[in-house]
This record gives C-alpha cells, structure tokens and sequence, in this order.
C-alpha cells in the first residue's frame, strides 16, 4: 500500500488546480462597471469584446507551475525526499498564488475602478486551496512512508 494514497492526493491536486487556471478567478463589480480577474488578465466587462486593463502573469505562473509540480511529484516516487520537497514547492507557489492575486486586485482596483466596489470570488479562485490541503495530505503520507522504510531498514 506504500505510494497508492498519496499519489492519488498530488493527482487530484493537480487536475483540480490545473482546471481551475482557465476559469475566471475574481469579479469585482463597481457602480457602473463590472470587472473580471482571470489568468489572462483584468477585464473590463462592460465592452464587447471585453477590454483588457493589465495583464496578470505573475499569478498565471504560478497557478500553472502549482499543478505541474504535483504531477511531477507522482513521478518521484521511488525518491521519497525529493518528492516530499517537490510537495513543498508546490504549497509555496500555492501561497504565493494567493499573494499576487491579492496583490494585483488591489492594485487593479485602486487604478481602475470608483469605490466602492464589491469583490465576488468565484468558485474557481478556491480551486487551488483545495489543491493546497491535498498536497499537504499527500507531503503527510509520503512522511508517513518515510518512517515506515526507515522502521523496516532497522529491523533487517
């Protein structure tokens, strides 16, 4: 049973946060105007086709490099610490995800908008929390394997 529960964490990690990448992440909606964060950018709505304010790149990397990193790490598996550090990384872009997603909201919304705005996270922005708590479980159960290994290489 040593790798099956965690290989299956990184896996939906990685096709849970992966899928979430093309989705709109955040709405912010103002008196007049309606604005949408995605992985492309910060769209003003209202315009047909909707016009581009900024672009968003730095948190589109990382919530592309999150899911990668969890499905490399399936592929480590015969290397316990190198895929216990993978998992690691992976929670890091995750937080750093959030970071400059706050981080380009606040600035889009200081530049573009008249307050006072109202800030609608859609369902996709969560994805990646998700993805976050399962790669913690799968870090947790490949610890877990660790031990037991050691535990056997001492008894023989």
């Amino acid at each position: 049973m040593i790798q099956r529960i965690q290989t299956f964490f990184l896996f939906l990690a990685g096709v849970i946060s992966g899928s979430g990448i093309f989705l709109d992440w955040v709405n912010v909606f103002s008196r007049t105007q309606r604005f949408v964060l995605n992985f492309n950018g910060f769209f003003l709505e209202n315009t047909q086709p909707p016009h581009l304010q900024s672009h968003t790149w730095g948190a589109t990397v990382f919530a592309a490099a999150a899911p990668l990193l969890a499905f490399a790490a399936i592929f480590f598996f015969k290397n316990r610490k190198l895929q216990s550090g993978i998992c690691t990384l992976a929670i890091i872009l995750i937080v750093c995800f959030y970071i400059t997603l706050g981080c380009y909201l606040y600035v889009a919304m200081q530049k573009y908008t008249d307050c006072p705005c109202d800030i609608a996270p859609a369902v996709p922005a969560f994805f990646s929390l998700v993805a976050l708590i399962l790669i913690a479980l799968a870090k947790k159960f490949i610890k877990k394997d660790e031990k037991k290994v050691r535990a056997w290489e001492r008894i023989r």
